[in-house]
């Protein structure tokens, strides 16, 4: 009787950890407080929220401490990609095929894909 009161304790107390660890990394992505639904929206070729939500992802200190891919679950398929950076156009004014003015959101990764630095390219 003994030993299964002990088992049971056990199992509840794995549980108990096991959903700890899934709230904080939940609370990590959310620690930002953005509709990562709008982020991802386009409408026309454009992103019409990415301008009113590019700050708190840029100074986010819980963005910098995911993986390259926990970064593409969250923001979404990056528009450009180049080795070890990704990009994701914040802003940007054409002519026609000329694009005039561009404002993005560059993302650096280190070898082990950990977020190195985030940078505003215009």
């Amino acid at each position: 009787m003994k030993n299964s009161v002990l088992v049971i304790l056990f199992l509840f107390g794995m549980i108990a950890c096991s959903d700890r660890e899934t709230e904080s990394s939940v609370e990590t992505v959310t620690e930002v407080g953005l509709d990562w639904k709008k982020w991802k929206m386009k409408r026309e070729g454009n992103y019409p929220f990415r301008e009113e939500m590019y700050m708190e992802v840029l100074y986010s200190d819980s963005l910098r401490t995911l993986s390259k891919t926990q970064i593409l679950d969250l923001l979404g398929k990056p528009d450009r990609t180049n080795g070890e950076y990704i990009y994701y156009v914040i802003d940007e004014s054409n002519l026609g095929f000329w694009t005039l003015n561009s404002k993005s959101l560059v993302f650096k990764f280190t070898t082990a894909d950990s977020v190195e630095w985030i940078k505003l390219h215009e």
